[in-house]
């Protein structure tokens, strides 16, 4: 009996983390996502990264990034977000690892000085196999898929999880509607305040048992399995464009947030001038 509760003790935590590392996984692609914001005009694109820039903003699909160092090389990747992202704004880029995010900022000397010596690989130029294969043999995230197409798969018959009904009201807000939005979750030192997009709005949709939610350029993940996560939710509110505090809230959140690349949620021309 004892080897038993242990073996579902450890399936109900492999089940947890699986789940976790799913929505992490479509977290990094709603943050690409989130970066790109209207401004009123562009900014210029640093002449010596010009080549990199081409070879990053080319073509579509996923494609690699290799930077070498004194260890040996360091092996990101990226999509046709935050291509998109860096087409229309090239101060900085989207690397990722696993299911991790790097904003290599243009106006951090280093992170430039990588960009400089990288080298961008696309699907069916030599050594894309190879990378591919390292990329995800070291990837301990399941949901990280290689990106060299493979045969199409039979549909699943899994049926849709079913939503948590104590949720109701959050999930309906949460997923009602399109743009950013802000979510405020009180506590104890006053409120957290996240932002999140289409692309997280549409996860849930599939899948409500979890909310992708950001501060800045970091994601953060609420498993409604988790009772402080559900707890927090239960409690958070949600605020769209053009309802009361919506700008004050957009305000702060790009007031407290050092990430050039994360734009005000309020277009350009609609945001109130500056005395």
């Amino acid at each position: 009996m004892k080897s038993m509760q242990q073996r579902q003790r450890t399936g109900a935590r492999a089940n947890k983390e699986a789940y976790v590392k799913k929505i992490a996984f479509g977290a990094v692609v709603a943050l690409s996502l989130t970066l790109g914001a209207a401004h009123a005009q562009q900014p210029a694109a640093d002449a010596d990264l010009a080549n990199f820039r081409n070879a990053y903003t080319a073509g579509d699909g996923l494609a690699y990034v290799v930077v070498p160092d004194e260890k040996g090389e360091r092996i990101y990747r990226y999509g046709d977000a935050s291509r998109q992202a860096a087409k229309k704004d090239p101060r900085g880029y989207m690397l990722f690892t696993c299911n991790s995010p790097h904003v290599f900022v243009v106006q951090d000397p280093k992170a430039k000085a990588d960009l400089m010596k990288a080298k961008v690989v696309k699907a069916g130029e030599p050594g894309f196999a190879d990378l591919d294969s390292k990329y995800v043999s070291t990837c301990k995230n399941p949901l990280v898929k290689s990106a060299v197409p493979a045969a199409p798969a039979a549909p699943s018959a899994t049926q849709p999880a079913a939503g948590d009904p104590e949720l109701a009201n959050f999930r309906t807000a949460y997923t009602a509607g399109d743009g950013l939005a802000y979510v405020v979750i009180p506590d104890e030192k006053g409120d957290r305040i996240y932002r999140y997009g289409d692309a997280a709005r549409q996860a849930a949709k599939k899948d409500p048992r979890g909310y992708m939610l950001f501060t800045c350029n970091s994601p953060h993940v609420f498993v409604v399995q988790d009772a402080k996560a559900k707890a927090d939710l239960l409690k958070a509110k949600v605020v769209k464009a053009g309802e009361p505090t919506f700008a004050d809230l957009d305000a702060k959140y790009i007031g407290n947030c050092k990430n050039p690349l994360v734009k005000s949620a309020i277009p350009a021309e609609k945001a109130p001038a500056k005395k």
